[in-house]
Formats: structure tokens, sequence, C-alpha cells
């Protein structure tokens, strides 16, 4: 047995399934690009002044991060004489993840850490050399959720990698808001941690 929709009925179907595929596409071609929060970012923390995208600082981080609120992240750096990273993640609700600020003898070459990642972002690390010269490399990270996870450590231990911070050779590291250092490592370039001492 067939069963056949009356023709009276044909052309309103039709007239509603091309009211509503030509409504879905009109609703996906005003669908807003996502906003790049990195020129306005760049901005407001180096106060407009020219980045060049180049190797004197090397990013690592994951494509996909394991867990979102402990993404890690690595900085070589591989100019002498910077005297400040900055890690910026750009999608966090406090994009700022960290300022390390060195002196004129520390060092330093390598950094690795870990930061929470709020959603797919790019990461930049931003360098600054002795003469104000600024140097960036970004990278995409795949993470979600992680500004809102809870914190696996606990408040002593918190508080414990923020004294390590006092304890480094020549290097001021600035954490913006409440934040915590969570594994920080911080070599010279002879691979000796600067964390001891």
């Amino acid at each position: 047995m067939k069963i056949v929709a009356p023709r009276r009925w044909r052309p309103a179907g039709l007239l509603c399934v091309g009211l509503l595929l030509g409504g879905l596409d009109g609703a996906l071609a005003q669908a807003p690009a996502p906003i790049d929060p990195w020129p306005d970012l760049a901005r407001d923390l180096f106060q407009g002044r020219a980045i060049a995208n180049d190797d004197f600082v090397v990013l690592e981080a994951p494509v996909r991060a394991e867990d979102a609120a402990i993404v890690p992240m690595t900085l070589r750096l591989k100019a002498a004489g910077l005297r400040r990273a900055t890690l910026v993640v750009d999608q966090n609700p406090m994009p700022m993840a960290a300022t390390f600020t060195f002196g004129e003898t520390a060092g330093v070459t390598f950094i690795s850490t870990r930061a929470r990642v709020n959603s797919y972002t790019n990461v930049h690390a931003v360098g600054e050399s002795g003469d104000g010269a600024l140097h960036a490399q970004v990278k995409f990270v795949k993470a979600a959720g992680g500004c809102s996870a809870p914190g696996a450590e606990t408040p002593q231990i918190a508080l414990q990698g923020d004294e390590r911070a006092d304890r480094l050779t020549g290097v001021v590291v600035e954490l913006p808001d409440d934040r915590r250092l969570g594994d920080l490592a911080v070599r010279d370039d002879r691979g000796l941690d600067l964390r001891r001492g």
C-alpha cells in the first residue's frame, strides 16, 4: 500500500522547506567572523610598539592540550640580552599569563611553566631585548575550560610555588592577580637551574 500526500499539500510543503533552507542560508551567511584579540592586546600590553615575528623567542606548546588547566608552555630564549619575556594566552579572560624580567647577568635561556587555557586560542611569547625591540612567536593551542577548572594544588603548595620566585637568580617573575607559578623551570645557557641558589 502506497501513501501519497494530497496534491494540495505538496506545493505548501515545498514552500515550507524552501523557506527553512533559505532562512538557514541567510543565518549562516550573517554569522560574524571570530574577532582576533591580538592587535588590541599587543597595543595594550606593549604600548603599540612594533613586534617582529622571528625566532629570538621560541615557544613550545602542545597543539592539543591533555588538561586545559595545566597546559605546558616552554620559552627558549635564543637571543642574548633579552631582558623580559611575556606569555600571552589570547582568548583567556586575563590574557597575560606571566612576565619574566631578567637581570643583566641572569643568562636565562629556558623557561618552562604551565598555564590555564580557556578556549581554542593563539598563545604569544614576546621577548624584549635590551634596546627595547620586541620579538614574538605564536602557537595555536586547542584546549577548553582551563580557566574554570579547579586548581590541582592545595593552598600550601600554591604559596610554596610563589616563594620559589624569590630564590631565582636575577629573575623577577610578575604574575597578574592571584596566579600561581605551577611547575616553573628557569635555566641559564649552561643548563643550570636558576631556582637553586
